[in-house]
């Protein structure tokens, strides 16, 4: 039973009133309201009806008579109890027989009330039993949120590359890691800006408002989420509710997201490997601008047949060349050189005018090439006797030495080192690539190929690693730390300790003393 609301406030106490006499029950209800018992109340004329309430509604005390036709107030308890076992049961008789009162101690029920009814006692016995079952929903809340805490962070080593049978050694005698092997599905959220810093708790809560299928949510870090779906294979049209959930990204917050969906798995073991190729079919966003849902079964396919009409070719070409995208300059010039191939009706002259204008187009926007230097390279070009000349040509000049300024290796090193002195501040994929002069989707490829840390994990890795520096060398309280290394949201930030450290700073703090 679900006694708190999504924010973690308990709910009203659910009082049923049970007695064969309408006035009784009015008069419980009165007391209630005069002496300021705020509950939700239920009412019952008999045992039978009772116990049918009871299978359709949570009921946190049973107030009821002993004596009723259809089932007595004893059964009527022994019965409540089976169905809802922390039910608080409340007798009131006119009858103080001792053998009432020695099966409702067997029962297990604590509070037996004696009619006419004493309001002092009626308000002694109801404050009691009131403030114990807030109290156990309390504990029973900490311990859900202890056990979602420690689920969230099995699932983050998970996935950022502890091996499963690390976690089984270190966690399996404390936690039951039965619940990994459930999931069957994954859907990635990215985006290029901080969206899950601002967006907070909420946007899960509204999510699964929205998703036919019930998931677990899993922040990454600022830019980056996963919804782990259980048993749903082959339950569902994965694109469609990718697209559904991108749609009401942009109706509700007004940004564009990119989502990967996974090929079904099974087992906590594949976990890993399905995370990988989300990250991978994501990476083909750098390709297909256009395009915000990828599905992870296609990650590896080819661009397809959209990519040899020439013009868009050279579209493409034009956009690598400014990012300094020196793989996609080598691919698209090779589907360049692919479509002209074989092309007997295109005249030698127009061919060479062609890619004399592409070596240019390197010179200008790359390599910075002399006048001299250019016009010989575009003389050679023209003094070609076969197509196949003039594609060696041009990619033996993809590796002039102006190149090497523009390796990825130089640009990854500058971004880290940004990151390493400006941690406290605002850093995202669009304005580090502004750093380096590249295009979001550039810098986010090559930065996971150097160093096989997509971005945005590689910004949380090192911001929690500074968290934890100053948490074991200084007094900085909680929320000074959480500014200090770039957090703006003080509970986004714990939250992501918890997941990242598996305990929260204060608790991480504690430990270390």
């Amino acid at each position: 039973m679900d006694y708190f609301n999504k924010r973690g406030v308990p709910s009203m106490i659910h009082m049923l009133v049970v007695d064969d006499e309408a006035e009784e029950r009015e008069g419980i209800l009165f007391l209630l309201h005069k002496y300021g018992f705020n509950m939700e109340t239920g009412q019952a004329p008999n045992g039978k009806a009772a116990l049918d309430y009871l299978k359709n509604r949570a009921v946190d005390i049973l107030f009821t008579d002993v004596r009723m036709p259809f089932m007595d107030g004893l059964t009527l308890a022994k019965e409540a109890l089976l169905l809802q076992p922390n039910i608080r049961v409340i007798l009131f008789s006119g009858f103080s027989e001792f053998e009432y009162a020695k099966t409702a101690i067997s029962l297990g029920v604590r509070e037996y009330i004696l009619k006419p009814v004493n309001v002092e006692e009626f308000c002694t016995v109801m404050q009691r039993v009131s403030a114990e079952i807030l109290s156990r929903r309390s504990e029973e809340e900490r311990n859900s949120r202890r056990i979602a805490y420690a689920r969230e962070h099995l699932l983050y080593s998970l996935v950022n590359g502890t091996p499963l049978e690390t976690l089984t050694a270190e966690a399996g005698a404390l936690f039951d890691l039965g619940f990994l092997n459930q999931y069957t599905n994954m859907v990635l959220l990215e985006f290029n800006r901080n969206f899950f810093d601002h967006a907070g708790q909420e946007f899960s809560e509204e999510l699964s408002q929205l998703l036919p299928l019930p998931f677990d949510y899993l922040n990454l870090n600022p830019c980056e989420s996963l919804l782990f779906f259980s048993n749903a294979a082959n339950r569902t049209d994965w694109a469609s509710l990718s697209a559904d959930i991108r749609r009401f990204i942009q109706q509700r917050y007004r940004v564009d997201g990119y989502l990967a969906f996974s090929e079904d798995f099974s087992g906590a073991s594949e976990i890993p490997t399905a995370f990988e190729s989300l990250e991978q079919a994501l990476e083909n966003r750098f390709f297909l601008p256009d395009t915000y849902v990828f599905s992870a079964c296609a990650s590896s396919q080819k661009l397809n047949s959209g990519y040899q009409d020439v013009s868009s070719l050279f579209t493409s070409l034009e956009a690598a060349l400014q990012e300094h995208n020196l793989d996609a300059v080598h691919r698209n010039i090779q589907l360049l050189c692919d479509a002209y191939a074989g092309q007997t009706n295109l005249s030698h002259l127009y061919v060479k005018f062609v890619f004399s204008n592409l070596l240019r187009d390197v010179s200008i926007h790359w390599a910075h090439f002399s006048e001299e230097e250019l016009f010989r390279k575009v003389e050679s070009i023209y003094q070609s006797n076969s197509y196949q000349e003039i594609a060696n040509i041009l990619e033996q000049n993809l590796e002039h030495p102006n190149m090497e300024s523009h390796a990825p290796s130089n640009y990854v090193e500058t971004v880290k080192r940004y990151i390493s002195k400006h941690y406290d501040q605002e850093l995202n994929l669009e304005n580090l690539s502004e750093i380096v002069y590249l295009s979001p989707r550039y810098l986010s490829s090559i930065f996971k190929k150097e160093t096989g840390y997509g971005l945005n994990k590689y910004i949380k890795a090192f911001r929690m690693e500074k968290a934890k520096e100053l948490l074991e060398t200084t007094h900085m309280k909680v929320v000074t730390i959480c500014n200090a290394v770039g957090y703006s949201n003080v509970s986004y930030f714990i939250q992501s300790f918890r997941e990242y450290f598996g305990s929260s700073p204060e608790k991480f703090r504690q430990k270390e003393d």
